[in-house]
C-alpha cells in the first residue's frame, strides 16, 4: 500500500460521515424554487393533506408561514412516520420536479413537538 494514500483515504471517509450526519440548510418553502433542483434542502411545516398511493407511498402538502410544497414520502420512510393531517414534522429532502411542479422527495421525516 502506497502510505501517500493513507491521508487521501482517511479525508474521503471522514468528508462521507460528515454528509451523513450534518443537516442541510433550513428553507422556508416559499424560497424553493427550480434553482434548488436535486438540492438538499431541511423545511418545517404542518401537513395539510395526505394521499396514500396504492403502493403505499404517501404525497403530503406540507405547509409553513410562507406557502405550501408537495413532499413526497418513499414506503420506506411511511411506516417509520406515518403522517396525519395538522401534525407537524420536519422533512430532510431533495427538491424536484414532477409534472412541471416543485416537489420535495423526502430522505428523512421527523415528528415536531
Amino acid at each position: 500500500m502506497h502510505w501517500a494514500l493513507l491521508p487521501a483515504i482517511v479525508g474521503l471517509i471522514l468528508f462521507a460521515y460528515a454528509g451523513a450526519i450534518l443537516k442541510p440548510p433550513t428553507a422556508q418553502i416559499s424560497d424553493i424554487s427550480s434553482a434548488d433542483l436535486d438540492k438538499n434542502l431541511l423545511i418545517v411545516g404542518r401537513i395539510e393533506r395526505v394521499h396514500v398511493f396504492d403502493g403505499g407511498s404517501v404525497a403530503v402538502t406540507l405547509r409553513d408561514n410562507t406557502g405550501k410544497v408537495e413532499v413526497y414520502v418513499p414506503l420506506n420512510l411511511v411506516g417509520d412516520i406515518k403522517p396525519s393531517i395538522n401534525e407537524t414534522v420536519q422533512v430532510v429532502g431533495t427538491v424536484a420536479l414532477y409534472r412541471g411542479q416543485i416537489e420535495v422527495v423526502a430522505q428523512h421525516v421527523e415528528r415536531q413537538k
